[in-house]
């Protein structure tokens, strides 16, 4: 029997979506939606969204095992998948591609269900899902405010452009949508939040209602699913603070181009805005960045809104694969950020009115403090080949990927795989600072490096690198290869920051990689790793290491217990003096790690 929607649809709903398959699929593209599945036959309680054409798309669907045939309604603008015991709801708040508006994704649970756990199948294509934590004391010192459904829900990024490229799309922050933490309503107005989790590697988001609330609910029960989808680009938290900060996302540029704006988001907060300066800086090395353009000084932004300016000269260059910071400094700020680990960086620092304290271009600026923050800033430039921009990345990289933080989303895995990429590449100073990168990949493009020596070559140069990894029962002392080398292709794939990952499993051992770069000619470095794991490191940290030739141990750089599973996080740390790492061929090991438990 196929199941089916009505043959006569009100002029409500035909008014927003055209009927493709026995499905609907909306008329509105910016945020096209669909309802159904157009693939399938029967109409299934699916619903789904795409960004910038197709790009990138998530669809989610309701595990259902009760046998009961479901009749399908359509009444004003819902359209509802109706059995015995559960009630899917699919409909639209505000208006449909519009900034800020919502889709809303209801279960109505009509009686106590067998299980507190609803289940979800979903598919994704092109995107990072970055779970938004509790704010921490230090957090809220600061300045920083998180609405109550953003605690717990998903900031989602397409994961490896933003900004606004010239003729083609714009991206802007890279933000696609907001998935909120779920609000459970009973029939009598009582309420709790619910614990969303989503695991893309498992393809599968679960909702957990407390025990307690099913237990005691008048039902039926609404948003039991609690899948609230905003269309938004802006971040959903506030930071607004009185103190005079230089603060920034860091970049990466896509292609060589002339950058010719720079947009932010002030969100209206306890604090003006103003009076500021935004600038692009270029990541020099250790903590020093360059400056290479700056805006006028401005004040009293339009708030909840984007705001763009010109750069003042609009003539400066952008290099392709190079690392930069969009940033502002002023005098008091309210902004709009996500979660995102290792991706700010911040320091606070006396703003001069009515003066160009950026400097001219070329002047250096020590930025020293690294945060977990998508701010929402983006750059706008035409490009010497195609148009392209730059705009927040998680880590100084060789694309502008942003990478999700913390979740806290169980494996269903009984054994674990740590993912990372890796590659160190030199800084952007005559002294060359290398900054190491642990990202995905999926382009063909070489790679920094594209050979891996078995044993450590008697005279590295330039580009040498040697990168193992290795599963063991207790940790390495030494920085001695690792059982496993990489490949080539392995070298190549941690070049860039996308979707192809080199995996070591592990059981109940330490799961380790290993990297070896040339550090000759500089005695500072900045290390980055962005990574993920099938295991939560909740459960495991991660750790970050480099190795002291002094001493002969290895030392902690960083580390990561928050972080979701199977979803991208950073580690990142600043070594000012190299002196103790080099070996007697100028070589610098890190590795990361984590025990499988």
């Amino acid at each position: 029997m196929v199941i089916k929607i009505p043959k006569i649809i009100p002029k409500t709903i035909t008014d927003k979506y055209d009927v493709v398959s026995n499905s609907f699929v909306s008329k509105e593209k910016e945020f096209e939606t669909e309802i159904g599945d157009v693939k399938q036959v029967d109409f299934f309680p699916q619903f789904k969204v795409k960004r910038w054409d197709n790009e990138c798309n998530f669809s989610i669907r309701l595990v259902n095992s009760d046998l009961d045939v479901p009749k399908i309604v359509v009444e004003k603008d819902k359209i509802k998948y109706i059995k015995n015991k559960v009630e899917v709801h699919s409909y639209p708040i505000g208006e449909l591609g519009k900034e800020g508006s919502e889709y809303e994704f209801e279960v109505i649970l009509k009686e106590k269900p067998a299980s507190n756990k609803l289940e979800f199948t979903i598919e994704t294509k092109g995107l990072k899902f970055e779970y938004q934590p509790e704010l921490t004391q230090e957090e809220i010192n600061r300045g920083r405010s998180r609405p109550e459904n953003v605690i717990g829900s998903y900031a989602v990024f397409h994961e490896s452009k933003s900004g606004n490229y010239l003729g083609g799309q714009n991206y802007r922050a890279g933000k696609a949508f907001h998935i909120y933490r779920p609000k459970i309503i009973d029939s009598k107005g009582n309420w709790v939040w619910g614990e969303l989790n989503i695991n893309v590697a498992k393809k599968l988001q679960t909702v957990t209602i407390p025990q307690n609330f099913l237990d005691k609910a008048v039902y039926p029960i609404r948003h039991a699913s609690g899948e609230t989808i905003g269309y938004t680009s802006i971040g959903a938290s506030l930071e607004a603070a009185s103190a005079d900060y230089k603060f920034g996302s860091l970049a990466a540029a896509v292609e060589n181009g002339t950058a010719l704006t720079i947009s932010f988001y002030p969100k209206k907060g306890s604090y003006d805005d103003g009076p500021l300066r935004l600038a692009i800086l270029e990541y020099v090395s250790g903590t020093t960045f360059k400056l290479i353009e700056q805006s006028a000084e401005l004040s009293s932004p339009t708030y909840n809104s984007w705001n763009t300016y010109d750069l003042v000269t609009q003539t400066q260059t952008i290099t392709n694969g190079e690392i930069y910071l969009i940033a502002q400094w002023g005098t008091e700020y309210s902004m709009a950020w996500d979660t995102s680990a290792g991706s700010t960086m911040f320091v606070s620092a006396a703003y001069t009115n009515g003066v160009s304290t950026w400097g001219s271009p070329g002047t250096e600026h020590t930025i020293d403090i690294n945060g977990d923050s998508i701010y929402s800033h983006y750059v706008t430039y035409s490009a010497a080949g195609p148009s392209s921009s730059v705009s927040p990345s998680q880590s100084p990289s060789q694309s502008p990927s942003l990478s999700p933080s913390a979740s806290v989303s169980p494996s269903l895995s009984p054994s674990s795989s740590q993912s990372p990429s890796s590659s160190v590449s030199p800084s952007l100073s005559p002294s060359l600072s290398p900054s190491s990168s642990v990202s995905p990949s999926d382009s063909p493009s070489l790679s920094p490096s594209s050979s891996v020596s078995p044993s450590t070559s008697p005279s590295p140069s330039a580009g040498y690198t040697e990168y193992t990894r290795g599963n063991y029962a207790t940790l390495p002392t030494t920085d001695a290869p690792l059982e496993t080398n990489y490949s080539s292709q392995d070298v190549t794939d941690v070049g860039l920051v996308n979707s192809v990952w080199v995996n070591q499993n592990a059981t109940g051992e330490y799961k380790i990689h290993e990297f070896k770069d040339f550090a000759a000619g500089t005695n500072e470095c900045l290390i980055t790793c962005v990574c993920k794991t099938d295991l939560l490191p909740s459960t495991s940290t991660v750790y970050l290491q480099i190795y002291n030739r002094i001493s002969s141990t290895w030392e902690p750089l960083a580390s990561n217990n928050t972080a979701s599973v199977d979803t991208n996080f950073t580690l990142t740390a600043s070594v000012a003096d190299l002196t103790n790492y080099k070996d007697g061929n100028t070589v610098v090991a890190c590795r990361v790690y984590q025990l499988d438990i």
